[in-house]
């Protein structure tokens, strides 16, 4: 009775962002690159595949893992490179030398194949306040077929969280294995790994209203990218901290 396994099956069709389709063209002079729309996208289709196996541990808490496999006809991909032709400025002189740039879909079918663990586990079995606690993470790991923008391919979460009928309080870490996130025919643009911890919390001064706290981002993590090697440093930007001050009513 504790354990519950879980089969399942969908397809689904995503169509492309208009954006994409028809937004502004965006010319980037210190990059020199000019990214285009493309009225010719098609819609991704998709057929999924997902199975799971999940573990309930007495008193309180929680083994899963789970897996699952994804075929997606027509992907869709940003900032594929191409001709200054086929973009429309192969006779203007101001952009020579300039790379183009725009959304398109993959021919064939892609296949993406995952795995994720989590666990979490409510600390009732400690004496005192300390039946408060509850600790949770997971881990997760992305293979796709051929390399693609902007999937993760390994990345884990954990935390610690405290509550009791007043307060509450918890710490998450994440962390993020370095990822493409354009892919041309001279150069892949890359995003470092990133490590982040965020920070929640409130406070019920009755049962109508409570104070509320949260932070993302609090250790100030930069995001920080390179092209081709990690050494070519491309991006190294601090966006700091966002704090949230609150107040939730219930009436």
């Amino acid at each position: 009775k504790n354990l519950v396994v879980q089969l399942s099956a969908n397809q689904s069709i995503g169509r492309p962002d208009y954006n994409n389709l028809a937004g502004a063209i965006a010319v980037n002079d210190t990059n020199q690159t000019v990214q285009v729309p493309n009225p010719d996208m098609k819609p991704e289709t998709s057929d999924k595949y997902y199975a799971s196996v999940q573990y309930y541990i007495e008193p309180a808490g929680t083994l899963s893992v789970s897996a699952y496999r994804l075929n997606v006809k027509n992907l869709g991909v940003a900032n594929t490179q191409i001709s200054a032709e086929e973009a429309g400025y192969a006779d203007d002189p101001e952009y020579t030398g300039y790379t183009f740039l725009r959304p398109s879909n993959l021919d064939g079918v892609r296949k993406i194949k995952g795995v994720e663990v989590e666990y979490s586990q409510q600390l009732v079995f400690l004496p005192g306040f300390a039946r408060g606690f509850s600790v949770f993470g997971s881990i997760s790991r992305a293979i796709p077929g051929i390399r693609l923008t902007n999937v993760v391919p390994k990345s884990a979460n954990g935390g610690i969280r405290f509550s009791n009928h007043k307060f509450n309080l918890q710490l998450r870490s994440t962390w993020v294995s370095a990822r493409a996130t354009s892919i041309a025919a001279t150069q892949v643009q890359w995003q470092y790994e990133r490590l982040m911890f965020d920070v929640s919390g409130g406070y019920k001064f009755n049962q109508t209203y409570e104070l509320t706290l949260s932070g993302r981002n609090i250790a100030n993590s930069p995001n920080r990218g390179y092209t081709n090697e990690p050494g070519i440093l491309r991006i190294n930007m601090y966006y700091g901290a966002v704090w949230t001050l609150g107040v939730r009513g219930r009436f």
